[in-house]
């Protein structure tokens, strides 16, 4: 029997008990849908469960290395539905002291359901193999009496369909353990090409935005060009000394103001607001999304390549290049169809038309997109005027 210190309260003609538990004993006594499956040996159907399946890869390589590795790791409540045997009691026993403060009183017949939070439930099992120590951690848990599948299924629906997971860029703004995250945060306070130009809430730039880039993309550019290099390593885990970001974010201010604000058309007008970015990217492919990572990309060739002279190299050719959308270069790389295409393999085939441009060795793959790839080969660029 379990006697556990708990606050009573109501919503929605739902009463529910507001509890602390260890994480020993939450992983012993509380569990999930699909340990409910192997106890009793078949599959549930989809109609008769009150959960999703669990997302194991999502468990093992995200939730779990989060809650061993990062010291400051918190988990919001778990909701647990209290399951009786059938036609036994359906309300929780409960034992006021003072008020709304008593006891939960378990006795062992009833089954602790997961409805809300078993991926987190299912870390904290996993964790607990690798990390024993964590079982005297505590987490808050919500226990609800079980009113029958379909209002189960119905709470879980509650729970789960107005939760508007944050955008990407919003996510990078508010991390602060990542190097690459802070380098772009200080990098964007330190450039004078970025600096007030960078979206901070969405991860796309509305049709007349005045901003030229967001977060999420300089994040992006920030991990192209810095990761493993010079001790810049992709890692949440531990406190980053200040002044890796600083030097970090030093080496992305270089990359704006010494590379691309001489060398991009017209990019200067823009800082100096006489032209607005949105027309900028109406003429030219570098301030959307997938000019912008290939120009990281690239660049971080010309840096590996080009040790000395990359700043100079980059600077002499991107200014005598035709970044106009008009470029019929663009068309089956950067545009298809006449339309800008920010996708992964668009930016893969301009990096590789860059990289070319730059006289930079190319890998294999970056060569057969020039010769074999379907359906048709990506072209070389050319300077204005050859």
């Amino acid at each position: 029997m379990l006697r556990i210190p708990a606050l009573r309260g109501e919503m929605g003609g739902i009463q529910y008990y507001l509890t602390v538990w260890g994480l020993g004993e939450a992983a012993r006594n509380i569990t999930y849908s699909e340990e409910l499956e192997k106890r009793q040996e078949a599959e549930i159907p989809a109609d008769l469960r009150a959960q999703r399946k669990i997302n194991w890869p999502r468990v093992r390589r995200e939730v779990v290395p989060y809650l061993l590795q990062v010291p400051d790791h918190f988990f919001s409540s778990l909701t647990v539905e209290v399951v009786y045997p059938a036609h036994a009691k359906s309300e929780i026993t409960f034992e006021p002291v003072n008020g709304e403060w008593g006891y939960v009183i378990l006795d062992g017949t009833e089954e602790l359901r997961t409805l809300d939070g078993q991926h987190r439930l299912v870390a904290i099992k996993e964790a607990l193999k690798e990390s024993p120590g964590l079982a005297a951690e505590k987490i808050s848990v919500i226990l609800v009496p079980h009113r029958g599948l379909k209002k189960s299924q119905q709470l879980f629906s509650d729970l789960n369909r107005n939760a508007k997971p944050t955008t990407k860029t919003l996510n990078i703004l508010f991390e602060w353990r990542g190097l690459f995250e802070q380098a772009a945060k200080e990098a964007m306070n330190r450039s004078s090409l970025l600096a007030s130009r960078v979206e901070l809430e969405h991860n796309s730039l509305a049709q007349k935005s005045k901003k030229i880039i967001t977060l999420g993309v300089l994040y992006e550019m920030s991990k192209e060009i810095l990761k493993d290099r010079n001790g810049y390593y992709d890692s949440e885990m531990a406190d980053i000394p200040p002044e890796l970001v600083s030097r970090a974010a030093g080496e992305l201010v270089q990359v704006f103001d010494e590379v691309l604000l001489p060398s991009l058309p017209e990019i200067e007008k823009v800082v100096a607001g006489k032209m607005m970015p949105f027309e900028h990217r109406s003429r030219y492919i570098a301030m959307h999304s997938v000019g912008w990572q290939a120009l990281a990309g690239a660049i971080r060739a010309a840096i590996e390549q080009r040790p000395q002279d990359w700043k100079q190299l980059c600077r002499e050719k991107f200014s005598r290049l035709d970044w106009g959308l008009s470029n019929p270069a663009w068309e089956g790389s950067a545009m298809a169809g006449g339309l800008v295409a920010n996708r992964a393999p668009a930016i893969r085939y301009l990096v590789a038309q860059l990289k070319e441009y730059l006289g930079l060795e190319l890998t294999p793959a970056e060569t057969e997109y020039f010769t074999t790839r379907k359906p048709f080969p990506i072209r070389k660029l050319k300077e204005i005027g050859s």
